[in-house]
């Protein structure tokens, strides 16, 4: 469990990783995507990412996104990409508590 992620919950963040697996689930239309070595930093417009607060290092997160929201070309593996969201807590399938960040939409420029 991610407990130093707690005292974060709610709060905006930004995360860069690599993605390492990908794997529709055709019952539910989403495609977990799983980003290895996850850099996830307090969110300040005012700073570069990489002056940015640093929360945690993760070894690994998994994303879950529908897969109509998906550019085909989004999963290559060992691409670095980023992900924008919010600290969430969250209940794993065999009923445990669990945080992650809930990814909301960003635009590539």
């Amino acid at each position: 469990m991610r407990n130093f992620l707690i005292p974060y919950l709610n709060t905006e963040v930004l995360g860069k990783g690599w993605i390492v697996d990908w794997k529709d689930d055709l019952n539910t239309q989403t495609r977990r995507i799983s980003v290895s070595n996850i850099i996830i930093k307090k969110a300040d417009k005012d700073l570069r990412f990489e002056d940015q607060i640093l929360i945690s290092k993760e070894d690994h997160l998994n994303f879950f996104i529908p897969v109509e929201r998906l550019d085909p070309s989004v999963c290559k593996k060992y691409e670095c990409i980023t992900v924008a969201g919010y600290i969430r807590q969250y209940h794993r399938k065999d009923g445990s508590i669990d945080f992650g960040i809930q990814q909301i939409g960003q635009q590539c420029l």
